[in-house]
């Protein structure tokens, strides 16, 4: 995993809980809280190490810190991403081509992971995306925080259903996402 991914996480720690719980979710993880270089590669192991040491100190549930974190992320992804997407897209357009933008960015955040399609997307309607999730590291409370914080950009909000998770024991997450405009919804 590249250096970025853990200093997005510093940074997420420091502006949500202030530098002394990174100091002590690092320190609780065995790991030193300043080694982190933007470019180099480190193990997936210790962000899901930190995570968890922070989520005993804060008394914060694991999968709401990842949710959390991928809200929080969200902002700096778009960035990265949005300049490959269309401007005449909805959000819907854009969440049936999500697997096209997830995978570039995925290859550039992981390293060591053979790549491997994890997302499959299906246009249910003109408002719904069905969204089919599944990969050994479970971060679909990433990827929910994520796309709901996303509906912004388009001015709209996300609802997500989800028949079937991983967390829950099932082989694959399945996310109906159900997009409605901000700008509608006030007429």
């Amino acid at each position: 995993m590249r250096g970025f991914i853990f200093s997005e996480l510093q940074e997420f720690v420091h502006k949500n809980y202030g530098i002394e719980q990174w100091f002590a979710a690092t320190t609780a993880a065995g790991i030193d809280p300043e080694k982190y270089d933007l470019f180099e590669d480190y193990s997936l192991d210790e962000f899901g190490q930190i995570l968890a040491a922070l989520s005993v100190i804060t008394k914060i549930p694991f999968q709401d810190l990842m949710w959390q974190f991928g809200s929080f992320s969200a902002p700096k992804l778009w960035r990265i991403c949005s300049r490959m997407i269309p401007p005449n897209w909805s959000y819907a357009d854009m969440l049936e081509n999500l697997p096209q933008f997830s995978n570039s960015l995925m290859a550039n955040a992981l390293t060591g992971v053979e790549a491997k399609k994890t997302l499959t997307c299906q246009r249910d309607s003109d408002r719904s995306v069905t969204i089919t999730y599944h990969s050994p590291r479970k971060l679909c409370s990433f990827g929910k925080g994520v796309l709901i914080s996303l509906a912004s950009q388009y001015d709209s909000e996300l609802k997500i259903e989800e028949p079937r998770c991983m967390l829950k024991g099932d082989e694959a997450c399945e996310m109906v996402c159900h997009v409605s405009n901000k700008k509608l919804a006030k007429q």
